[in-house]
């Protein structure tokens, strides 16, 4: 029963004629980097597309937006050992050190958001959600998992049938996850929160790992050294607690995802 317009959001007049009318704006366009894309256009796409949405949203008075960022703006990963996290678990304070076009994307992105907040029209929310994992792909990323972790679970000739859409990419290094009805529910608190300041930036994701294997010991595992431990009671109460710091979204918009991984296996990954 909503109205759907197909625009191009580097269009700033399509996107401004899509906006009238309304107060608030959730900006979800862009170049997800599980598609194949050149490196400039990941970054003309994305962070000219967020130029245009709050562009149009300043021009119209409309007063709140909340924008898809990412935990990819970290610019942690194995495949960069020079680029290690500074401390655990990692929040929205941990430096940025983006290494791809894509990653760059996503801090420029907040970058502009804030410039935009600062003219006192538009009070912008950045939502940095970690992997999303789509209903139809638990089965196979809970096999991955498996597999990964030498859990003698995990069905090595797995077939991928079963599920709706491949999967196809590695687990995050940090094993760090979110379902999307987790992020949907974030995306509208943000846009309800009473009162907030002018820019806002929250990590979202799931309270526990993917496997729920043991957080610190896998990282540590996986990098041959392990960074200051901020909040070791956390870790103490739940080895399995998630790499990532979504506390603020808790504290803020009163958000945390529902729920475990081995709830979500239960639920979808049969």
């Amino acid at each position: 029963g909503h109205p759907f317009v197909a625009l191009d959001v580097l269009d700033l007049d399509a996107v401004r004629r899509a906006l009238e009318g309304h107060d608030a704006v959730i900006h979800l366009a862009a170049i997800d980097d599980a598609i194949e894309a050149p490196q400039k256009a990941y970054f003309e796409t994305n962070v000219e597309g967020t130029f245009n949405v709050l562009q149009a949203a300043h021009e119209l008075g409309i007063t709140r937006a909340a924008i898809a960022s990412s935990t990819s703006a970290l610019g942690l990963g194995d495949d960069k050992p020079d680029y290690m996290p500074r401390y655990y678990p990692i929040d929205e304070s941990h430096p940025l050190t983006p290494h791809d076009a894509y990653s760059l994307s996503k801090q420029v992105n907040e970058v502009v958001a804030r410039s935009f907040a600062l003219r006192g029209v538009t009070r912008i929310a950045c939502l940095r959600p970690t992997l999303i994992v789509r209903h139809e792909v638990v089965a196979e990323v809970d096999n991955i998992a498996k597999l990964d972790s030498g859990d003698p679970a995990g069905d090595p000739d797995f077939d991928v049938s079963k599920v709706a859409e491949p999967f196809g990419e590695a687990l995050p290094l940090q094993r760090s996850y979110v379902m999307p009805e987790d992020v949907a529910r974030c995306f509208r608190l943000a846009l309800e929160a009473d009162n907030p300041p002018p820019l806002d930036i929250f990590i979202v994701a799931a309270r526990d790992t993917i496997g729920q294997i043991d957080s610190l010991a896998h990282i540590e595992r996986q990098l041959g050294s392990l960074a200051e431990v901020r909040k070791p009671d956390l870790y103490e109460a739940d080895p399995t607690a998630s790499l990532l710091d979504s506390s603020h979204a808790r504290e803020a918009l009163g958000w945390q995802a529902e729920g475990a991984w081995a709830d979500v296996v239960a639920k979808y990954g049969g």
